[in-house]
């Protein structure tokens, strides 16, 4: 809501977009599993498909900006402790390493900066 855009592209395939549709349930969005030719004010796709889009969308005059849409924490049972269990419940430091699926948004110039808190 806090966006001012009246078209939203959506260049993944369908086991990355969640949860797309409900940060972007009041808005004008597309999805589409690879890359058409569809120019909204806002285009997200996934890090290979940037890699064809950079150019042409920045000549384009969009920016680029890179966002964690989810993670998870991946878990070394055998480094799994008593003391490492405490830490998570107390202070929530991760039991495992942290991996992430980025995905990558082009806004067009004037449109207002892309954040996370989109509900």
């Amino acid at each position: 809501k806090a966006l001012n855009v009246s078209k939203i592209c959506v260049f993944v395939t369908p086991d990355e977009y969640w949860p797309l549709p409900w940060y972007f349930r009041d808005f004008n969005v597309y999805y589409y599993g690879r890359v058409v030719n569809c120019y909204g004010d806002v285009i997200i796709a996934n890090q290979t498909q940037a890699e064809k889009l950079d150019e042409k969308l920045i000549k384009m005059g969009y920016r680029k900006e890179v966002f964690k849409l989810r993670c998870w924490c991946i878990y070394n049972w055998d480094q799994i402790t008593p003391e490492r269990v405490f830490r998570f419940l107390a202070h929530r430091e991760p039991i495992g390493e942290i991996g992430c699926l980025e995905l990558v948004a082009y806004i067009k110039g004037n449109t207002t900066r892309f954040e996370h808190g989109l509900d």
